[in-house]
This record gives C-alpha cells, sequence and structure tokens, in this order.
C-alpha cells in the first residue's frame, strides 16, 4: 500500500508572523494538504520525541504525534498543523523520498497540549 493510499486527512498548515520580535495569531499558510492519520510518537528516550522532551523544547502536558504529510511544502519548526478542527504544533519536519519512488513526503513530529 503507498503512502499516498494512507494519506486520507485534509490538512492545513497555519503561520505566525513576527512583527517588531512580537508573534502574531497564526494564519493560514498552506491548505488543501493530505496526510496520514496522526499516530502516537515513540516514548521519552526514544526516537525524535525523546530528544525533543530532553531538549527541554517539550515542556507541558501533551501528547506528542507523528504523521506524514504529502509533497515537500514550506514547512517548519512553530507553525501549526490543523487536522480535523484540531491543532497541532509544529516541532520537526524533514523532507523525503518514498523509498523506490519519485513521491515526496515530509514527516511531521507535532504537540498537542492538554491544559
Amino acid at each position: 500500500m503507498s503512502l499516498a493510499s494512507r494519506a486520507t486527512r485534509a490538512a492545513t498548515i497555519l503561520r505566525a508572523e513576527v512583527v517588531d520580535g512580537m508573534s502574531g495569531d497564526p494564519t493560514t499558510h498552506l491548505t488543501k494538504l493530505k496526510c496520514t492519520n496522526l499516530f502516537p510518537a515513540s516514548g521519552s528516550g526514544q526516537g525524535i520525541a525523546g530528544e525533543l522532551v530532553e531538549q527541554g523544547v517539550i515542556k507541558s502536558i501533551t501528547h506528542i504525534y507523528e504523521t506524514a504529510l504529502l509533497g515537500n511544502h514550506d514547512v517548519r519548526p512553530g507553525d501549526v498543523l490543523r487536522v480535523s478542527g484540531q491543532s497541532y504544533t509544529i516541532h520537526a519536519a524533514a523532507a523525503w523520498q518514498a523509498p523506490g519512488g519519485d513521491d515526496y513526503f515530509m514527516y511531521l513530529t507535532v504537540e498537542k497540549t492538554l491544559q
């Protein structure tokens, strides 16, 4: 089964503009994107999620998820992924090429704050 066939969720990327050193409210940056279902990231001490916790990037009561976003887009840490009306802060974004194919995707590690 290809990654494209698993990317069934509609996604939007939001980005906050920084003016005079102050970050504004996130506004729509990219639309009509497709991603896979979000799945829980590895536990603390394992993988990118564990590294982010150890570095102090992730500090609050949260759930960490990972997803694959079809295509290669202008997505960076600090952007917001919106899927099914839920918002997730992006902490890591890496572009990849599917093995044996021409398809590109982005692997995202995101955080959902529960407070």
